[in-house]
């Protein structure tokens, strides 16, 4: 019993890995430069996104949601909605501390505002809005921690 236990545990490890794409973008500008050199707007804007992040979190405390990850390569989404002819408001803070990273604010697939990085309560708001709002983060081998809170 104990083998077949451990077995199908192998099995289920392994088929879950079988679906993930691991993918890695190197920091080719130096410490200094954030700037993307490999991601570009149409991977940002995708519906697919892939990356891979090492020991990442996501915590949410009274409204305020942290997410940090030692390393990302890739696209990710940190926040989407959907209004519905609703006022719409987001406060940024970002840190980023090594790699290239990019973290937009995207309004039915067109990037309408980019966050600066290392910079604390930057804020976005759109008024009587309706449509998909989704706040993402691009990465290569970057190094974040990101909050933020939706009023």
């Amino acid at each position: 019993m104990k083998k077949f236990v451990s077995f199908l545990l192998a099995a289920v490890l392994v088929l879950s890995l079988a679906g993930c794409k691991f993918v890695t973008y190197e920091d080719t500008n130096g410490d200094e430069d954030f700037s993307l050199q490999t991601l570009t707007t149409a991977d940002i804007t995708s519906n697919a996104n892939t990356c891979s992040q090492i020991m990442s979190t996501k915590s949410v405390i009274n409204n305020v949601t942290t997410c940090t990850a030692k390393e990302i390569s890739g696209v990710i989404k940190l926040y989407e909605t959907r209004l519905r002819n609703q006022d719409f408001e987001i406060q940024v803070s970002s840190e980023v501390s090594k790699g290239n990273a990019r973290l937009v604010l995207i309004v039915d697939n067109t990037i309408v505002h980019d966050f600066m990085l290392n910079k604390k309560e930057q804020t976005f708001s759109l008024k009587k809005y309706s449509g998909n709002i989704r706040l993402k983060l691009a990465g290569e081998s970057a190094k974040y921690k990101i909050t933020y809170t939706i009023n």
